[in-house]
């Protein structure tokens, strides 16, 4: 239960870099913080769990966070996993394929915070292109109106 007593999911952030220099330890911090963010704003999330791998590329799955991020999704009470990206978590087809073959097995999601801020982006240019379709063909027909008269 959330605190709204609404029903939720327990998810856990992952945040990753590939190499260890301080600007990029940095980035980890931020990747969390972000998926942190994301969990408080959506109510249907329980943020329990942060997998942090700092300085360990992405093409292998001998990460030590990853590992028991995969042991704790193995044991069934993980619903999501929230990353900033895609190629936090994954940086091969080869680890991407058992990651996806995991979260089939288990019932987990992956929630991409990029993502949802394109998809975000996008529906907001969609629907002010749509707001001004709209009110350029209201203007086109008082015209007409207009010349009909």
């Amino acid at each position: 239960m959330n605190k709204s007593g609404m029903s939720a999911s327990k998810c856990v952030a992952y945040a990753r870099v590939s190499t260890e220099n301080e600007g990029q330890a940095e980035s980890c911090a931020n990747q969390i913080a972000l998926c942190q963010e994301y969990a408080e704003r959506h109510p249907e999330y329980i943020l329990d769990g942060k997998y942090v791998d700092d300085g360990i590329s992405g093409a292998t799955n001998k990460r030590p966070q990853f590992t028991a991020m995969i042991e704790r999704i193995k044991q069934g009470d993980i619903r999501y996993i929230i990353a900033k990206n895609e190629d936090r978590l994954c940086r091969s087809t080869e680890v991407d394929g058992y990651l996806m073959k995991v979260c089939r097995e288990y019932d987990v999601k992956i929630i991409f915070w990029n993502r949802i801020r394109y998809l975000i982006r996008l529906m907001g240019r969609t629907l002010l292109c749509m707001e001004l379709w709209l009110s350029w063909g209201s203007s086109m027909c008082s015209i007409s109106h207009r010349l009909e008269r």
